[in-house]
């Protein structure tokens, strides 16, 4: 319905606005206090963040000519496998080690990384919004 509203723009906002949900209960769910409470907010994240994988590969498929769309997903495709499921453990791991080293407090270390690790969402949703922005003067 979004997108017969308001085009191919709307896959920008459903993503932009997953990822800040996304990032927003994490962030809750890393300071919260209370293990219930902590582990409770773990269902919006899980939610939230696989909730722009489809809005950001039907844009992949949508901005390319056809005989370009297999290309494009699957470098789509390896993108998020190597940036999302390879290297960013990897990092928040090798960050969390060098916080636990320094500070003597593993589990602050592996926190504080976890919350760091949230700033990458910053850069993503301007670059969404600036996406819609341009798409919407392409229109006029």
């Amino acid at each position: 319905r979004l997108v017969i509203r308001h085009g191919d723009r709307a896959r920008l906002m459903v993503a932009a606005a997953a990822i800040l949900l996304a990032v927003v209960s994490m962030a809750l769910c890393l300071s919260a206090d209370d293990k219930t409470l902590a582990y409770s907010l773990t269902v919006p994240f899980n939610f939230f963040s696989a909730m722009w994988l489809a809005p950001g590969a039907a844009n992949v498929n949508s901005l390319v000519p056809a005989p370009l769309r297999a290309t494009a997903s699957g470098f789509y495709v390896i993108t998020q496998v190597f940036l999302g499921a390879a290297l960013a453990p990897f990092c928040i791991g090798l960050f969390s080690d060098w916080l636990a080293a320094a500070n003597n407090d593993p589990v602050s270390g592996l926190r504080t990384s976890m919350m760091v690790s949230l700033l990458i969402a910053v850069p993503s949703v301007f670059l969404l919004l600036y996406s819609w922005k341009i798409s919407k003067k392409d229109e006029n």
